[in-house]
């Protein structure tokens, strides 16, 4: 979806496609090995030095990184920053652009207006969130109400299929085969025969 915007419809090669760079930050470590940054190409699984050559660099910057000898200083300090955007996330030394995101920031941090946007961004959340957990409960009531019915139905169907056999089995002890046949047949007089055994 990406590379997609780049290429023309119809477009047959995708040499014109440029190198694409995914950039994922984390505040956890993703693979658990103490990275700061995991890079990953597109390889051919049986033979591991074949490229695919399709120019697509997957970026995996984790805050949680040890290993600071094999990268740059300036991705160390910004992951720090990541994880403290104050002025005790930002080194006395730090890079130029660092410090400029920096007061970016706090600018953005500082500006009523952003605040306002904020705050209302923040109450359409809370209303959309509302909203689909009002709708989740109103389904799942529906829901709930529906197999409720055809689990009672169930049982129900289980409990007459019950009382009919008991009632046959009694009506079969006392040689009332008529009866039997008259109490599958007409459900009025069914109920008759179960007021008179009590089943």
């Amino acid at each position: 979806m990406m590379d997609a915007p780049m290429l023309k419809s119809g477009e047959k090669g995708f040499d014109k496609l440029k190198p694409l760079f995914i950039i994922v930050i984390c505040d956890y470590d993703p693979y658990g090995m103490k990275k700061y940054c995991y890079t990953f190409e597109s390889r051919c699984k049986e033979q591991p030095d074949l490229l695919l050559g399709d120019e697509v660099t997957k970026l995996f910057l984790s805050t949680k990184g040890e290993n600071e000898d094999e990268v740059s200083k300036e991705l160390v300090d910004f992951l720090h920053y990541i994880t403290e955007s104050n002025e005790h996330g930002l080194p006395e030394e730090c890079d130029e652009r660092l410090r400029r995101l920096h007061e970016s920031i706090q600018e953005i941090k500082t500006s009523t207006s952003v605040e306002v946007e904020y705050m209302k961004m923040e109450e359409r959340e809370r209303l959309v969130r509302e909203e689909a957990t009002e709708r989740g409960l109103r389904e799942g009531r529906i829901r709930g109400r529906e197999e409720g019915r055809k689990e009672g139905r169930k049982e129900g169907e289980r409990i007459g299929e019950e009382r009919l056999a008991n009632l046959l089995m009694k009506l079969s002890k006392q040689n009332r085969q008529e009866d039997s046949i008259k109490a599958l047949e007409d459900l009025e007089y069914r109920k008759k025969l179960y007021e008179e055994f009590g089943v």
